[in-house]
């Protein structure tokens, strides 16, 4: 670790309130205590905004309160452009975390690491809550890009913490429907030079029913996702070509055999395990 460096939570929030309590007081509980909570409402109709209000006074949160509705992506963007802290981590508002999910995090980093990664768990209902007491293993690694389209790392953004410098100049992908965290997270990975993942599962996914994953994959979708593959792919053929390629190919057939699976009833899980059968 390189000293007590500043870590800004961002937490886009639109209509969870049912969740968001829990996923707050999970960020307030953090064993690392220099931190900074930006909480930051999209124009929410369901009465988050009134939970916000009520945790604006504790000295470590920020709200802000979006005067028209922009989305996850320029939600979020926004909140790097106000962070203050030397790295940034993003929570989504209907999750929760471990109360060692920065403290372990950051204790992984030095002067060559810029991303650190977490295990998660997904959950749908209740989930019991694992004990982490202590780090218990982790891999680190400068070939990450070739991990990314060998599929072997994770492409959501809320398992991670990012050094908030490799966000500088970078375009936040937009006008994307689907597959936004996986063209994000591939430019940040050109930029990054060594990351470090740990074992530990410090990440609560909760798979809720109204949730934009729970709902049907349809063709709108797909041809998103689709876009976003083809960019990566074009952009890393040269170096990359025979794994670019595969990486093409097996996205763009999983998205397809997805599609034709997607059922609004299941859960993200049951339709996963309904494309392993047809494959």
């Amino acid at each position: 670790m390189i000293g007590n460096e500043k870590v800004s939570i961002i937490v886009s929030v639109y209509n969870t309130k049912m969740q968001l309590n829990r996923c707050i007081e999970s960020l307030i509980q953090q064993t690392y205590e220099n931190i900074e909570i930006i909480l930051i409402d999209d124009c929410s109709s369901d009465g988050s905004r009134e939970i916000i209000e009520k945790f604006s006074a504790i000295s470590k949160i920020k709200a802000i309160y979006n005067q028209q509705n922009l989305g996850v992506v320029e939600t979020r963007a926004k909140g790097i452009e106000i962070a203050t802290g030397e790295w940034i981590s993003f929570v989504d508002s209907d999750d929760y975390v471990d109360k060692n999910f920065i403290c372990y995090m950051i204790g992984q980093v030095d002067d060559s690491v810029d991303i650190v990664q977490c295990k998660s768990i997904r959950f749908d209902k209740e989930v019991s809550v694992e004990v982490n007491t202590e780090i218990l293993g982790k891999e680190v690694y400068d070939d990450q890009l070739e991990r990314f389209l060998d599929m072997n790392f994770s492409v959501f953004l809320w398992d991670k913490l990012y050094r908030k410098s490799l966000f500088a100049d970078i375009d936040m992908p937009k006008n994307i429907i689907y597959g936004e965290d996986q063209l994000l997270n591939y430019s940040l990975l050109k930029k990054c030079r060594k990351v470090v993942e740990i074992k530990n599962k410090l990440y609560y996914y909760c798979d809720r029913e109204d949730s934009i994953t729970r709902t049907a994959f349809n063709e709108r979708k797909y041809y998103s996702y689709v876009g976003v593959v083809k960019n990566i792919f074009t952009d890393s053929v040269c170096n990359y070509p025979i794994k670019a390629k595969k990486f093409l190919l097996t996205k763009c057939f999983y998205a397809y055999v997805y599609m034709q699976v997607s059922n609004e009833r299941k859960s993200l899980s049951e339709q996963i395990k309904d494309v392993k059968k047809i494959i």
